[in-house]
């Protein structure tokens, strides 16, 4: 017997029910400190002694133990640690503001839409009382036409509406996601340029870029900066339903699918250069990580980049890489950051279609042998992913699209076309803009079929099904059922499915409660 199936033959006990990965155990460790700040508040000197007894305790268990006691202290120690990085998070959070006031600060980022601009601000005072935070600014002021990130910003807010939490998570979760607050400005705008502030120099590119989308694409630009920039500002609401209609809103975020497309194009053409491999992988992962930063560092992108990079650094020194590693090393880089992004739902939502990818897709794939290799590939993709964020949807929309595999069988290979071929044409636009321009009206073309597509399965009767939303405790039960299932679980009892079965009969009833 080999000894992957020695081990599954010794039982469920301990770390001989699946193969341990230390890095896998450190991210849940962090992920359940950062849980553990929103729900339990205690003084620093109560952390400090929880801390020092957890930590004796923990040698205790080692000294006992052995392995499995290392495994125990790596998973309370990471835990701690996420403790220690949250808590200064959550201070700013408390803070009252007034309800109008002049303010000041400095752009992070600015959208238009409809004559109305959106700023993010940093470094935020309000009547000249520095408060720590960001805050979302809305004015109508023909100022900001010249504006750029990294400028300063000054203006007086007539109202600063402050969003009703319904509890302390809510409050954090708006908190995380700058929408806590927000300011309506008069156009009484003042603009302080700064051409020093390099740290600025993404945000200022994705303009630039934004408004050549606009020039090659016209009527096509709002949705194709949408699926290259993640720019949704420009789309209507209607457009925003279909997609959400149809579960391909994914598209429209910077995620896997579009860093594939452009790490395709890179791997093509550095294919037949004479560059060494070690070049080519540095001059990949430059592009990526450019594009990432271009594009404003979004979890799902950051999740994605980290993962190539991973992969390409593990090729480069001969050694395999494993997929639940790379996406704890993703999730650990963005919550040491930022811990508040558990609580978004890009965040969410990510990682949770990555979960369902790497522990059912490998198992529906060995299962389904009769048929085209590449419909059997992308069904049982699309089925993961849906798995694996149909609790995360439930939880934040109340409702799974019930044709969202058929949709994506037919738009992904629509959406890598256009994705594929306006990184080519902006590429163009720089050395040769005429042919850019009708490379891009070929394009609009395809915008139009992936547009036509989805109005109509938008449409089809029941598309959307409402369900209640899922409690924390069944979406964490449900997602750990999934593991079972996986290539990484060495249980290979017949009757798993059965485990699985059940635990999600537990999770319906959890929510049904």
């Amino acid at each position: 017997m080999r000894n992957g199936e020695q081990r599954a033959a010794r039982g469920l006990t301990g770390y001989q029910f699946w193969n341990v990965r230390p890095l896998c155990l450190a991210a849940l460790g962090f992920c359940l400190g950062i849980c553990l700040c929103f729900y339990v508040r205690i003084s620093a000197w109560g952390w400090l002694m929880a801390g020092c007894a957890a930590l004796f305790l923990c040698m205790l268990w080692l000294l006992y133990t052995g392995r499995r006691g290392f495994f125990v202290c790596l998973v309370l120690i990471t835990a701690g640690l996420g403790m220690l990085r949250t808590i200064p998070a959550l201070r700013g959070v408390p803070l009252v503001w007034p309800k109008e006031g002049k303010i000041e600060g400095v752009i992070c980022d600015f959208q238009q839409s409809d004559g109305v601009f959106t700023l993010l601000l940093k470094d935020v005072e309000i009547n000249g009382r520095q408060t720590g935070e960001c805050l979302r600014v809305r004015t109508k002021s023909a100022n900001m036409q010249q504006a750029r990130p990294g400028d300063g910003f000054c203006g007086t807010a007539f109202s600063i509406w402050m969003a009703e939490s319904k509890s302390a998570l809510d409050k954090i979760q708006r908190y995380a996601n700058h929408w806590d607050k927000l300011a309506w400005v008069g156009e009484d705008v003042s603009i302080i340029r700064n051409d020093t502030a390099w740290a600025y120099w993404p945000a200022r590119m994705r303009m630039k870029v934004a408004e050549r989308i606009e020039m090659l694409f016209g009527r096509q630009a709002d949705l194709v900066k949408g699926m290259l920039l993640g720019d949704k500002t420009g789309l209507s609401e209607q457009t925003r339903w279909e997609f959400q209609q149809t579960g391909i809103s994914h598209i429209l975020a910077v995620s896997g699918l579009h860093v594939g497309f452009l790490a395709a194009l890179i791997i093509g053409a550095l294919h037949k250069s004479k560059l060494k491999p070690k070049t080519q992988a540095a001059v990949l992962l430059g592009v990526l990580w450019s594009y990432c930063a271009l594009v404003g560092f979004p979890a799902s992108a950051v999740r994605a980049t980290v993962m190539a990079s991973v992969h390409q650094m593990a090729q480069a020194a001969g050694r395999r890489t494993d997929l639940l590693e790379s996406l704890s090393i993703a999730a650990l880089i963005l919550l040491i950051f930022d811990p508040l992004q558990i609580l978004l739902a890009g965040f969410q939502l990510s990682f949770a279609a990555v979960w369902g990818i790497g522990t059912i897709t490998q198992a529906l794939v060995r299962r389904c042998k009769k048929g085209p290799s590449w419909l059997i590939n992308s069904l049982s993709t699309s089925l993961g992913a849906q798995l694996g964020i149909w609790p995360v949807s439930l939880q934040y929309f109340q409702g799974i699209s019930v044709i969202s595999v058929l949709a994506n069988l037919i738009v992904v290979p629509l959406a890598s076309m256009i994705t594929s071929a306006s990184f080519l044409a902006l590429f163009l636009s720089v050395i040769w803009p005429a042919l850019a321009m009708g490379f891009a009206k070929m394009i609009n073309g395809i915008v139009l079929l992936l547009t036509y597509c989805t109005s109509w399965m938008a449409r089809i009767p029941f598309a959307l099904c409402k369900l209640p939303a899922w409690p924390p405790s069944a979406i964490l039960l449900f997602l750990a059922s999934l593991f079972c299932l996986s290539p990484y679980c060495l249980w290979k009892a017949k009757d798993r499915w059965m485990v699985v079965i059940a635990c999600w009969a537990v999770a319906l009833g959890l929510t049904l409660l």
